[in-house]
């Protein structure tokens, strides 16, 4: 902060300015929240069924996860989610400002406001990913072996069955939510007596609000399924989505 006084007390200015940045603190940094409780009852690091491995079931008569091109007993495998979260999420803050007035005459004071605020943060929680929003696998999905074909008890590589696949999307990185906000105010203002009875105060004010909100790295569900539903390009041998051979969306790549 910065100001004084001018031609012998006439008028005066003060000016300011701040900046804060505040890092980011992960969960990982806290040995009381690395791990994700498995329930209020019991202190053993737990986590969630919709993990890095992949998790393929009908919730019923199997149960499994991936391991190289085969199925195995998922086992209670899952995944940790806790040391992605932000604890402290990242903040940086630019203020600044100056406020003055200047008595032109007995009768006019001229004065000014301007005040200036730009802030940026951004939280973050555990990768996004498939959390068995399809509810059934094709038989004739080319990335699976004949292991697991018969694992899901498939009659053959044709129709479908009942299932549901939960797999972190660990590669992407957590999901983020990027917030900036910024404002401007200026206000220009001319004031005085005019006699023993009356005063005057007139004044123009501008202001600007901003706000940017971003949202990062999660999945659609509309999309998942179409990724999910590979087939092999018969032109090209290639395994391609589905939705890429019929056209519904070329940009679609297989997961």
């Amino acid at each position: 902060v910065i100001g004084g006084n001018l031609n012998e007390g006439r008028g005066s200015v003060v000016a300011y300015a701040t900046y804060r940045d505040i890092e980011a603190v992960l969960q990982s940094e806290r040995d009381y929240s690395a791990c994700s409780l498995a329930s209020s009852a019991n202190a053993a690091c737990g986590g969630s069924g919709t993990h890095d491995k992949g998790r393929f079931t009908d919730f019923s008569t199997y149960n499994w996860r991936l391991e190289g091109n085969e199925f195995v007993p998922n086992a209670g495998y899952v995944y940790n989610f806790g040391p992605l979260n932000y604890f402290q999420r990242p903040d940086e803050r630019y203020t600044a400002g100056a406020f003055a007035h200047y008595q032109v005459n007995e009768h006019v004071d001229a004065y000014t406001q301007i005040m200036f605020m730009d802030d940026r943060t951004l939280s973050q929680i555990a990768p996004s990913g498939a959390f068995f929003v399809t509810s059934t696998i094709s038989c004739e999905n080319p990335f699976l072996s004949d292991q697991q074909v018969a694992a899901i008890g498939c009659g053959g590589r044709v129709g479908e069955v009942p299932g549901y696949i939960g797999r972190r999307n660990v590669e992407g990185g957590g999901r983020q939510q990027d917030l900036r906000h910024t404002m401007l105010r200026g206000v220009f203002g001319l004031r005085g007596d005019i006699n023993d009875n009356w005063r005057y105060d007139v004044s123009y004010q501008y202001a600007e609000v901003s706000m940017e909100n971003t949202y990062l790295n999660d999945f659609g569900t509309s999309r998942i399924g179409r990724a999910l539903d590979a087939v092999r390009d018969p032109a090209t041998g290639e395994v391609v989505c589905r939705s890429v051979l019929d056209g519904s969306d070329p940009s679609c790549v297989p997961w």
